[in-house]
């Protein structure tokens, strides 16, 4: 039987074996033909990963934070790996914290929400950017919320995913 186009595999079955495979190998695949890369940006896609992600959770992010130097260290551990070699420094990749940002304030759905401050006499800046370490995306910072440093303020930072609007705020 003759097939006529060039195509062998359907979009669709592409995605659904693509959803299967890790995200370091999906990255990789990216630059296979202008085609798989659309395919691995797909909404789709990235949403079927999670979804297969969420009920086989293979990954644990280990973090330290060293306040000395104020910049957070993770490191991403595959659970068999670490059952394995129970060591925290024999496994996983570690993540470098992209600059200026320094702590580490809670993760969703693959993405790391960072957050740095600016001090001076007179206010205090603090701003937060959403980080992909999958991809190495950093979004644009977050509009900086200034406080006058003649008050004291105790305030907290977080974030969550709402999967009615599939937006993420903080």
């Amino acid at each position: 039987m003759a097939i006529s186009s060039g195509r062998i595999l359907l979009d669709e079955l592409i995605l659904e074996i693509l959803s299967w495979l890790p995200v370091t190998s999906l990255m990789r695949f990216r630059c296979v033909s202008k085609t798989w890369k659309f395919l691995i940006s797909d909404p789709y896609l990235v949403k079927l990963h999670l979804e297969r992600s969420f009920r086989n959770p293979q990954i644990l992010l280990l973090t330290t934070q060293k306040f000395k130097s104020q910049c957070f260290s993770a490191r991403l551990c595959y659970l068999p790996c670490l059952i394995q070699k129970p060591a925290r420094s024999s496994c996983g990749r570690i993540l470098r914290c992209p600059k200026p940002y320094k702590y580490l304030l809670g993760s969703c759905n693959g993405l790391l929400s960072l957050h740095h401050s600016l001090s001076t006499k007179e206010y205090v800046e603090h701003w937060v950017c959403f980080w992909n370490p999958a991809t190495k995306i950093c979004s644009k910072p977050s509009p900086r919320l200034r406080l006058g440093t003649d008050v004291r303020h105790d305030m907290n930072f977080g974030f969550g995913y709402d999967d009615r609007r599939e937006v993420t705020r903080w």
